[in-house]
């Protein structure tokens, strides 16, 4: 089976990871673009064009490729101003300083793969 488009307008999405303290509330809004192409065995590329707003205004945007079987993707990201700051949980143990406030911005190319399930997700990025 194959989904031919789905189309995202003002989509709205909160996550919530308990599993760590303090849990981490992330929450994308704005959320807007497309999914194309997406085959039900997961084995040929989606296109995937999305552009969406982060906590208190930062931006993301990705445009690219991926597949589900095996795990490949290579998406352009545009990020601009993205508190990471609420992140803190994640990153507590291998910082050696206490992160109050943080932004992130940049572009770049990111790459993932993995040939096998059982094989290590490789992830690059370039920006």
């Amino acid at each position: 089976m194959l989904l031919k488009e789905l189309t995202v307008a003002k989509g709205d999405v909160r996550l919530e990871d308990m599993a760590v303290d303090p849990a981490v509330k992330l929450r994308a809004s704005a959320i807007e673009g497309s999914i194309r192409n997406v085959a039900s065995d997961g084995k040929t590329p989606a296109d995937i064009d999305l552009k969406t707003r982060f906590g208190s205004g930062g931006t993301l945007a990705a445009k690219g490729s991926a597949r589900r079987v095996p795990v490949a993707a290579e998406l352009q990201l545009d990020a601009r101003n993205l508190d990471i700051s609420a992140l803190r949980p994640y990153l507590a143990a291998r910082l050696n300083a206490v992160l109050a406030r943080a932004e992130l911005s940049g572009r770049g190319r990111l790459i993932a793969t993995q040939s096998a399930a059982e094989v290590p997700l490789i992830v690059g990025y370039r920006g």
